[in-house]
This record gives C-alpha cells, structure tokens and sequence, in this order.
C-alpha cells in the first residue's frame, strides 16, 4: 500500500511516499528493484504479521483479504487486523484438506465478524463467500487476481444471473441486492 505521497515542485515528480506491506516476498522484491538507487532497505524492519506469506490458494488469500479490508470490503471487519489474522492463520493448516481449512476459516471470520462494532451488518459464510468470489471473478485494472480468467467463471455468471438476483427495495424505501451465490442459495447484500 502506497501511503503519504509527497510531490515536488509543479506536480512533475514524486518526492517520498511510504510504501506499506505484510509481505516478507514484497519486501525483497521492492529493495532489489530499488538497490541501484538507494543504498540501504526502504523498510525500517521486517513486516511483524506476514499473513500472505506461502498462502497461495487464492481463496484464503481473498477471505483474508475481505476480513483486512479492500476493495470488496472497506474497512474490512471492525477490530481484525494482522495480528488477530495471524493468530487465526497459525491455528489452521492450510497445507491440508482446503474444504476443511476453508470451513474453519470461515468460522473464525464469522465469529470476528458478529463480535465487532458498529454491528452494522452479521456475515454468514455464504456472505463470505460472495465477496471473495467477487475479488477472483471480477478483473481488476491488472487483470484477475488470479493473473488469468476463472475456470469457473461462466458458472459464477450464470448463476448470479438467475431468477431472483439483482436490485429490490423494501417497504421502507431501502434497497436490497440479492446475490443468487456461486455454490450457496440467496442472501441479501
């Protein structure tokens, strides 16, 4: 994450941001880029909370990602950071039975989500799910975050376009979106 952009005179360059990451590879590979010009690690120290370090189903990495915050989630869920997802991450093993490492992480994500405040809204896995099939069906200004299109992605479309998703409003004049899901019935959104 790209933070406290500083720029020169006239708008022309860029004179010093900071640059944020939990990625231990991140590190590495931004200090080799910058190594010819600048002698010495950009980064003050090693990042504490390394959670998207080795995880490569990108499931996990878009779970995570939602309960943190992004583009799907701002803010993400209210009191989960890298230190309460790091702990959640050392006590599932993702190198196992990914249904089984899905489910449980599932519960810890539900479980984080119905304790936080403001409780503006109560996730359900299938809540869970959704979102993170949007983060990996949906391209981005780079492409899919899988770095090509989804196997799956025809189903998700298909699926999200049957009978009974899209826009509703309630009797109070606020608006509702039903998700139809990938593999889950509908929920609101």
């Amino acid at each position: 994450m790209l933070r406290n952009p500083t720029l020169g005179k006239r708008n022309t360059h860029l004179e010093s941001l900071e640059i944020w990451t939990g990625q231990k590879k991140v590190v590495k590979y931004i200090n080799e880029i910058l190594k010819p010009k600048v002698r010495q690690s950009i980064f003050q120290k090693d990042p504490q909370h390394p959670i998207f370090d080795g995880l490569d189903r990108i499931r996990f990495r878009a779970l995570f990602a939602l309960a943190l915050g992004c583009d799907a989630s701002p803010g993400g869920i209210d009191g989960f950071g890298a230190k309460k997802a790091s702990i959640i991450r050392s006590k599932i093993d993702f190198s196992a039975d990914p249904a089984v490492a899905k489910g449980e992480l599932l519960k810890h994500l539900v479980d984080a989500s119905l304790k936080s405040k403001p409780k503006i809204y109560r996730h359900v896995p299938e809540d869970f799910i959704c979102l993170s099939d949007s983060l990996i069906y949906k391209p981005t200004h780079c492409g899919y975050l899988t770095g090509h299109k989804p196997a799956a992605l025809e189903k998700y479309k298909i699926d999200f376009a049957e009978e009974g998703a899209g826009v509703a409003y309630r009797s109070n004049g606020t608006r509702s979106e039903t998700c139809k899901g990938c593999l889950s019935s509908g929920h609101l959104v």
